[in-house]
């Protein structure tokens, strides 16, 4: 190829973007537009479910699905089994000069194993806070881009990740969240809440991910007898896509005083909230971002582990089921110091608040 102003030819790269699910290749897509406006780079994204291809579609990105490069037939919208074989195939056949993925543990951790034994480099952006959950495979990406110093660390302790495989850039996704602008008075007439009270928000978790040993909706339940001793507190319920509507309509008869928001993106609702009550979720991170007070619903086991915010005093916790109105209303007068709060931007976003794109596909492109 060559560039049409000094007639000098150009060595083009090819990169493999690859991705098997909608909430990993959402952290992708951004540094995926990034590589798209540049003539030196030849992109080929390739892509797993319905929800990817449709998300392709909206942003503008041209897409392959991994049908097209394995004979097998595919038997679920997410077949990891059809994946592999597709990967495989395309590490094969294309031989890319670099593999850009998500480290989401499970079948990649063997693909990454291939990526090694072809010689064939595998960037491997931080998927979600539990980046030591136990896998089947040892930690082979040639480099993990994690989002903040302490994730580095947890890859490298409980991994044994060489701290020299993995580079601390900040998450794309977060730094959208603090950037973000919102419209309080919008948000109210949009969500039907009252603008002059204020919004503590519960976002609620697919249930068979919460790591609970009790039920909970119990948790939803107290959060809201507590909360209506408290006039100037509107207390607002917003689901996770993963909840039936069955157990919403039971959740809005039992509480009275709960407000179910529905139609809103959550970010857009923690930047108004209050005060936010969430499960281990990386809303909690959004949240803590945001330097808004939290409460977590863990598991004593996990209270440590599994998020920092509560040993950073960045968050409250509860971790059973009689602590659950002792807590709320210590939620009520809550604050986070601004020290801590930029603490936690540094250890859980790398200080990034815009650069992360720019570090991503800087450190994509010093590895070509």
């Amino acid at each position: 190829k060559y560039d049409m102003c000094t007639k000098v030819k150009m060595i083009v790269k090819k990169i493999l973007v690859f991705s098997c699910t909608i909430q990993g290749f959402k952290k992708l897509v951004p540094v995926v537009k990034q590589l798209l406006i540049r003539n030196d780079i030849l992109l080929q994204v390739v892509v797993c479910s319905i929800q990817e291809v449709e998300y392709c579609k909206a942003e503008g990105i041209a897409y392959h699905r991994v049908d097209e490069y394995s004979s097998l037939t595919r038997m679920a919208d997410w077949d990891t089994d059809l994946a592999i074989d597709a990967l495989q195939y395309l590490l094969d056949q294309e031989t890319p000069d670099l593999l850009l993925t998500i480290d989401s543990g499970g079948f990649m951790e063997s693909m990454f194993h291939y990526c090694k034994k072809r010689n064939i480099l595998a960037l491997a952006l931080q998927h979600a806070p539990l980046a030591h959950r136990l896998r089947e495979a040892p930690a082979e990406a040639g480099c993990y881009l994690y989002w903040g110093n302490y994730f580095a660390k947890q890859l490298h302790l409980l991994l044994q990740v060489p701290m020299d495989n993995i580079v601390v850039t900040g998450s794309a996704q977060f730094d959208q969240t603090i950037l973000q602008q919102t419209d309080r008075a919008e948000l109210a007439q949009m969500a039907g809440l009252d603008i002059d009270k204020k919004w503590f928000v519960f976002c609620g978790q697919c249930p068979k991910d919460i790591p609970l040993q009790y039920d909970p909706r119990i948790a939803v339940r107290k959060a809201g007898a507590e909360l209506q001793k408290y006039p100037d507190i509107q207390f607002v319920y917003k689901p996770h896509p993963g909840e039936m509507p069955d157990a919403l309509q039971e959740l809005e008869s039992e509480i009275p005083n709960l407000h179910l928001v529905r139609n809103v993106d959550t970010v857009t609702l923690l930047h108004q909230a209050a005060a936010v009550m969430t499960f281990y979720s990386t809303v909690a991170i959004d949240a803590a971002l945001l330097g808004k007070p939290i409460l977590l619903f863990n598991r004593q086991d996990l209270m440590h582990t599994v998020m920092p915010l509560y040993d950073m005093g960045a968050a409250l916790c509860c971790t059973s089921e009689q602590q659950i109105q002792e807590e709320v209303c210590n939620l009520v007068t809550f604050d986070v110091p601004e020290e801590i709060h930029q603490m936690v931007i540094q250890e859980l976003n790398g200080g990034s608040k815009g650069q992360a794109i720019e570090k991503i596909v800087h450190e994509c492109l010093i590895r070509l």
